[in-house]
């Protein structure tokens, strides 16, 4: 968790239009690991304020040139994310960026554009069912703004594009997971 909750909902009170918070039950027993000094758990983070105070995390084990992809992620996907390129940083050397809103609408482009014009690369992974998604439309704007850049198309990651079974083994094999993340991270990485 690498928001503030409090301030998040500070900021969503202090503007004069409709909000919608959404919270991910899986973050609700986690420690909260807010940037400090330039760091989160020794990894490098910064973090980009705009004028709405909704800020965005990114979160990488080595400076941004020596990054080989960029992770958009937000929720507890971002956790996901999270947990699994520091694994894969610290076991097989293999360096991404994550970057964290904490507001997916509008969303801050600004981190984002940063991190994918070093990367040249991009995974946006999200726990909505897959199809017409945030996270599609997450890829054909960065599709667009970096057509000539990109190393290869922006890769999506989501649930099955399927509706959530009740049965709580089914609905486990439809939605992303920690496996599913770190597959989806190694395939952008390859």
């Amino acid at each position: 968790l690498v928001h503030d909750p409090a301030a998040t909902l500070r900021a969503l009170l202090a503007q004069n239009s409709p909000a919608l918070l959404i919270e991910h039950k899986l973050l609700y027993p986690l420690h909260q690991m807010l940037p400090s000094g330039g760091r989160i758990e020794g990894d490098i983070a910064e973090v980009h304020v705009p004028a709405d105070g909704l800020p965005t995390v990114s979160i990488r084990p080595v400076p941004r040139t020596d990054c080989r992809f960029t992770v958009l992620a937000y929720g507890y996907q971002a956790e996901l994310a999270r947990r699994a390129l520091s694994r894969l940083a610290v076991e097989e050397e293999i360096f991404g960026e994550l970057v964290v809103p904490s507001q997916i609408s509008p969303l801050d482009w600004e981190p984002i554009d940063a991190s994918v014009s070093a990367t040249h690369s991009l995974l946006v992974i999200e726990e909505g069912a897959g199809g017409f998604t945030w996270g599609s439309e997450v890829a054909a704007r960065i599709s667009s703004r970096f057509f000539r850049e990109l190393r290869h198309p922006v890769a999506t990651a989501a649930s099955d594009p399927t509706v959530i079974p009740s049965s709580k083994t089914l609905e486990a094999d439809m939605l992303m997971t920690a496996e599913r993340v770190e597959q989806a991270i190694r395939k952008v990485a390859a």
